[in-house]
């Protein structure tokens, strides 16, 4: 019962400084590009996680296993937080968004780069569950984006602004 309170708190508090840091104020580069990037929480999650994943391993290193849960927890500590370790590295490292006033280029974590003009954007979908920001493009071009990149309500703002539609997110 108590370790329910203390991760509830710990995800109240993990996510409200996430969700704080959309709205830092961020300002333009020397050719006046805004850069949105992902928040450092993201690297040290995909630390612990392969840390975690790297420990599971260790039985098989120190003895022998004899016990059937080694062998269904060993693929389940690799795959689950290795892959999310892996993940929440790339997100960190690779997925960008710049824009100014004319374009957004968007990097995906597997450095997909997609690009469009504010004026073709013609939709945008918020999904809740994978936290993705989704702008669609008269071409069908998708520019998908993390809701925890630093300095988004600014680019949230503008893309109201220059678009006349809503992003659905709320802050």
């Amino acid at each position: 019962m108590f370790s329910h309170v203390i991760i509830l708190i710990a995800e109240a508090i993990s996510t409200h400084q996430l969700n704080k840091a959309t709205g830092k104020n961020i300002t333009a580069n020397w050719q006046n590009d805004f850069t949105l990037r992902m928040q450092k929480a993201y690297n040290i999650l995909g630390w612990i996680c392969i840390g975690i994943a790297a420990f599971s391993i260790v039985p098989l290193i120190t003895g022998h296993p004899n016990n059937i849960y080694l062998f269904i927890l060993l693929p389940f500590g690799l795959l689950f937080f290795g892959g999310a370790g892996w993940l929440f590295i790339l997100y960190y490292r690779n997925h960008q968004v710049v824009f100014d006033d004319t374009y957004i280029v968007v990097t995906g974590p597997f450095k997909k780069v997609t690009t469009s003009r504010w004026n073709k954007i013609v939709t945008t979908k918020f999904n809740n569950t994978t936290g993705l920001l989704t702008l669609t493009d008269e071409d069908g071009q998708k520019l998908r984006m993390n809701q925890h990149l630093i300095g988004l309500q600014k680019f949230t703002h503008l893309l109201t602004a220059k678009t006349g539609l809503y992003a659905g997110i709320e802050y």
